[in-house]
């Protein structure tokens, strides 16, 4: 009977890099109440939107980059945050600070920098066992 069983059942599940929708909504509710933030004028809601919004794209492009099969949400989720990026990086060069000016960038980049970085690391460890 073990021997009509295809191989790839004998693959362990462990080691496989899952896209999981846990830290996008985690990463959605802060960048919602950056937004909201955003609309009532209360401070510190740039950060709101900067920080979640490079945290979530980190985390979509790390998936795309270690998965095999592709996920909508996640090939969504990552050509919005290309967008975004592409917006911010206008509004600094062309729009005289328009939505964020250098300093908004800056944040933007160094974020998603350290937060790829930890989520590159974390699939690395969960593919290789460790």
């Amino acid at each position: 009977m073990e021997e009509n069983i295809l191989d790839q059942e004998f693959i362990d599940k462990k080691h496989q890099f899952f896209f999981k929708i846990r830290p996008v909504i985690i990463w959605g509710i802060a960048l919602v109440l950056g937004v909201l933030f955003q609309i009532i004028h209360w401070p510190f809601a740039s950060i709101l939107i900067l920080v979640p919004s490079a945290g979530l794209q980190a985390y979509c492009i790390n998936g795309v980059m270690r998965r095999k099969e592709r996920n909508t949400l996640n090939k969504v989720l990552s050509i919005m945050g290309g967008i975004w990026l592409v917006t911010l990086i206008g509004g600094v060069l062309f729009n005289n600070g328009h939505p964020y000016n250098k300093i908004g960038l800056l944040v933007y980049v160094v974020t998603f920098i350290i937060y790829f970085t930890i989520y590159y690391h974390r699939t690395t460890l969960e593919r290789t066992g460790h």
